[in-house]
């Protein structure tokens, strides 16, 4: 039947014509969806494989000290810090400053020593405490 539709032989009303249209518009349709169907799965395996770096990250327990550097600075009293060992990104607050450090005398690539309360993830920075000035001994 496919091939009579695609040389026209079924009969002289036009109706060849639809016929051949329906049959493109079906193969671009199960075209669509076998694209659809490939990217949610490679989704899906790029989550996966995001789930399992995400596990052997977290290996390691907190708290535990690290050591780093001032990376950014908002105003309103919060910033990031950057581990000098894993180059993990770490946010803290003004009320995590200890050791006579008070933010008025934070600056950019300050050197620093925190507690890392929280451990970063894939998609979310990790949470820093009592930051301290750090003299490298």
């Amino acid at each position: 039947m496919k091939a009579q539709i695609l040389t026209g032989t079924l009969d002289s009303h036009g109706s060849t014509e639809f016929y051949r249209k329906a049959v493109i518009f079906f193969q671009a349709a199960e075209q669509f969806l076998i694209d659809k169907v490939a990217k949610v799965l490679r989704l899906k395996s790029r989550r996966q494989e995001t789930e399992l770096a995400v596990k052997a990250d977290s290996v390691r327990s907190v708290p535990y000290v690290a050591v780093g550097k001032v990376d950014k600075l908002f105003d309103r009293g919060f910033g990031f810090l950057t581990s000098s060992s894993d180059l993990k990104s770490y946010f803290f607050h003004l009320s995590g400053l200890q050791g006579g450090l008070r933010w008025e005398n934070v600056k950019l690539n300050m050197p620093v020593s925190f507690v890392v309360a929280n451990e970063s993830t894939a998609f979310k920075a990790g949470k820093a405490i009592q930051i301290r000035p750090y003299s490298g001994h």
